[in-house]
């Protein structure tokens, strides 16, 4: 886990609502296709991937002078659709059966240019059955919506496209992924933000004012309300995604929900033999019984158990779920504001603060949940 710092100059404001409405479209597009491939004739096959979803503020409606900015329509004209300059031009090449020149500078296109940029953009959408018409005329900007990211490979050429929409059309573009009664199913995803291993005996010791260090893992640092931005994993049961956090506690995932490994089958064996020691038996070929005694609380001290910083959790609903992905957005809460809870098989043992501990993470104990003796 690395830890980067970011001024808060290089993040956009985005307001309360700006990010439901982010989230919101997150979840609309986790139940369409991540990537579509489109074919076209002879132009070959266009494939399309989608590449995040951002909600759109007045810095980030701008576009350079050679991009073709396209209106989209549902009756009105209210979305638009931008298109990298050096992309719409190797398009227009492959239609027009020219060869696309890259070091000629990026100027804006014709109308009659752009109009068969507009033709190749209709032809996508129809194949894609998305619900929207193309339009030579793009309104200026988009009041209130989202920005979905497109990458695009096209006649052998890769480039990037924009599609700006506002918000009342999301849910034209696929059902809720999340069927039935799920939807209203409620889950907890735990926000985490380090693991590390300790042998039990050290853990069983643990008393107030100790410090859990997670060696290799880089110190938490806030600097007053400076917005530093922390990886961490979303975990919702045997699923995971990269995210991170800023100080104000909103975490923004990278990328999709993925299974992960399942822990080992655990087992053990009823004795009534004092908890001190176990005698092992082992049969030889000629029946001879050898016998030997081991240490259990040496072997249990020694023994390593998983740790798990945990920031925090957030409850979901099965559509919430549903949506959670690249862009996706949850509100934490102000990272300090409560414990950091020290897991052990998903049991809190303790309860701490973030320290620094000679540039690593450290939870400084502050409360003991559980011990040797119990809870």
């Amino acid at each position: 886990m690395t830890v980067t710092d970011v001024d808060a100059r290089d993040l956009p404001n985005v307001s309360a609502r700006d990010a439901a409405a982010t989230t919101h479209a997150a979840r609309v597009l986790a139940g369409m296709p991540a990537r579509v491939e489109v074919p076209l004739g002879e132009l070959g096959t266009l494939a399309l991937a989608r590449d995040g979803v951002r909600a759109l503020v007045p810095a980030s409606t701008g576009e350079a002078a050679g991009d073709v900015v396209l209106g989209l329509s549902r009756g009105v004209v209210e979305g638009r659709l931008v298109i990298e300059g050096a992309l719409a031009r190797r398009a227009l090449a492959l239609a027009l059966g020219l060869e696309a020149r890259p070091g000629v500078p990026l100027a804006r296109l014709g109308l009659a240019e752009r109009g068969v940029v507009a033709g190749l953009v209709a032809s996508a959408l129809h194949a894609t059955d998305a619900p929207f018409s193309v339009a030579l005329v793009a309104p200026g900007a988009v009041e209130r919506g989202v920005a979905l990211g497109i990458r695009v490979v096209v006649g052998g050429a890769s480039g990037w496209a924009r599609v700006e929409l506002p918000v009342r059309w999301l849910a034209a573009l696929a059902p809720s992924a999340a069927p039935g009664g799920l939807a209203a199913l409620e889950v907890e995803a735990r926000v985490e933000l380090a693991r590390t291993r300790l042998p039990a005996g050290a853990l069983a010791g643990l008393v107030v004012g100790d410090a859990v260090v997670f060696d290799g893992e880089p110190a938490f640092r806030l600097e007053g309300d400076r917005a530093a931005r922390v990886q961490v994993q979303v975990v919702i049961g045997a699923h995971a995604a990269r995210a991170r956090i800023t100080a104000d506690g909103r975490v923004a995932l990278e990328d999709e929900l993925r299974s992960i490994p399942a822990p080992g089958a655990r087992g053990g064996i009823v004795n009534e033999r004092g908890p001190e020691e176990v005698t092992m038996e082992k049969r030889s070929g000629n029946d001879e019984t050898t016998m030997r005694t081991v240490d259990v609380a040496a072997v249990l001290a020694a023994a390593p158990l998983e740790v798990v910083a945990e920031l925090g959790r957030v409850v979901l609903s099965g559509e919430e779920v549903a949506g959670l992905g690249p862009g996706a957005v949850l509100a934490l809460g102000r990272v300090g504001a409560s414990p950091v809870a020290l897991r052990v098989g998903g049991e809190v043992w303790a309860e701490g603060e973030l320290v620094d501990v000679d540039g690593e993470l450290g939870v400084r104990v502050t409360r003991v949940r559980r011990s040797s003796s119990g809870p």
